[in-house]
């Protein structure tokens, strides 16, 4: 009987376990009492304007407007406030040209149920480019340059000064019309009197030649000058000594540096002229050539600068071989690149060829005039927005712009003209 009672007792707990399992799993499984959440719309912007913009830029939003649960209602786009026409799925909205300052476009889109998507998307409009005016003179006379040679005057540099001192009438048959003037300066860096970027003193007594004197005492001049008789330091340094030069004559401090205020003369073009077997031995900011040509153009706002190298050229190995122990001069051959001048080569054994180079390099300055920039193409054609204006009025032809110069191929005629052109600003 016990036995009995205990079986029947066990098949009740097993059906009562088995009955509860059954209403526990089916209350997990079958959730009908629960709707889901209706999922809105989603706007996604594929193209904006970023950041600062230029007026010149074209202006436009591309998006696209996927549906969530209910079918998409409405598209509502405002630019600044005012509303604009837009697309109810996938549409690129132009914008109207813009004024100067802050803007902002905006989409809203609506579904059926009311549920919305919403993207600001604010950006600042600026004038990229500026018109600069550049004006200029012709007055009939014969160009003005101021020409700056620079010596190494180091203990290995014998045969090359004299190479220079006799071939030099191939650069003063080229200049031979123009208004020059003529000093010389050394690499040596110290404080001494052939150093510092210190005029040299020419045999008659004078820190600069000029083209009054007859060419050929010029060139006895020149030549007995450029061959150095002193042991120059080996620390050779042509941009500090161009560069200390400038600044002699921008605070004078002795008569010497008198010479310099002198000799540069703010309308004429200057060309420097580099004679080393080293590269600049420096890396201070005064040993810089964009140093330079920020002092050069601080100075004399729109000055025509040329840097015209005579050295061991970067990659030149035959060269370099005969230099054991010199290197390339390279910062010499960059400030040559940047200022379009001549890259002449220090192991020909005449230099009649390059320095005749040089000398017409010279002479192409004055038909050549410095711009604030070099000038944009706003319209995209590939050609530089650049026009030269008489005073008349009319428009004068026949340039070619080379970087942040202007080069006519033939000179104006005497008379007073103007250069309009644009260049970059930033926000």
């Amino acid at each position: 009987m016990k036995i009995l009672i205990r079986i029947i007792m066990m098949n009740f707990i097993a059906v009562f376990m088995a009955a509860c399992s059954d209403k526990q799993f089916s209350s997990v499984e079958k959730p009908d009492d629960v709707e889901p959440v209706p999922a809105g719309p989603t706007v996604l912007v594929l193209q904006s304007p970023k950041g600062d913009m230029s007026i010149f830029d074209e202006l436009a939003v591309e998006y696209q407007v996927v549906q969530g649960t209910a079918p998409i209602a409405k598209v509502e786009c405002q630019w600044n406030g005012v509303s604009v026409k837009c697309g109810m799925d996938r549409d690129r909205v132009k914008l109207p040209g813009a004024k100067v300052g802050g803007h902002k476009f905006e989409i809203v889109a609506t579904d059926a149920n009311g549920l919305q998507d919403r993207k600001n998307l604010p950006w600042k409009l600026f004038d990229k480019f500026k018109k600069h005016m550049t004006p200029f003179n012709i007055n009939g006379k014969n160009g003005q340059v101021d020409i700056l040679f620079v010596t190494d005057n180091s203990d290995s540099m014998d045969a090359e000064q004299s190479r220079m001192a006799q071939r030099i009438s191939s650069f003063m048959d080229q200049i031979k019309s123009l208004d020059w003037q003529i000093a010389i300066v050394t690499t040596d860096p110290t404080n001494g009197k052939y150093a510092d970027g210190r005029f040299l003193q020419f045999p008659n007594g004078q820190y600069f030649l000029t083209s009054k004197l007859d060419i050929n005492v010029a060139r006895d001049e020149f030549g007995k000058t450029i061959q150095r008789s002193e042991n120059g330091s080996n620390t050779e340094e042509g941009i500090r000594a161009v560069a200390r030069s400038i600044q002699r004559a921008n605070d004078p401090k002795d008569s010497v540096d008198q010479e310099h205020r002198r000799f540069f003369r703010p309308s004429a073009s200057l060309s420097v002229v580099v004679l080393s077997d080293e590269d600049e031995s420096n890396g201070s900011p005064i040993n810089l050539g964009s140093e330079l040509l920020k002092l050069v153009d601080a100075t004399w706002k729109n000055k025509v600068f040329q840097f015209h190298s005579i050295i061991v050229r970067p990659g030149d190995n035959a060269c370099r071989n005969v230099y054991v122990g010199h290197r390339y001069g390279i910062s010499y051959a960059e400030l040559t690149s940047k200022t379009q001048g001549i890259l002449g080569n220090i192991c020909d054994e005449d230099y009649g060829t390059q320095l005749s180079m040089i000398g017409q390099s010279v002479v192409n300055t004055q038909t050549t005039y410095a711009l604030d920039c070099q000038p944009k193409d706003l319209d995209g054609n590939g050609v530089s927005d650049v026009l030269v204006i008489e005073a008349g009025g009319g428009s004068v032809p026949n340039y070619v712009i080379n970087g942040d110069k202007i080069v006519f191929s033939k000179p104006p005629g005497v008379g007073q003209y103007k250069i309009e052109y644009y260049c970059p600003q930033k926000p």
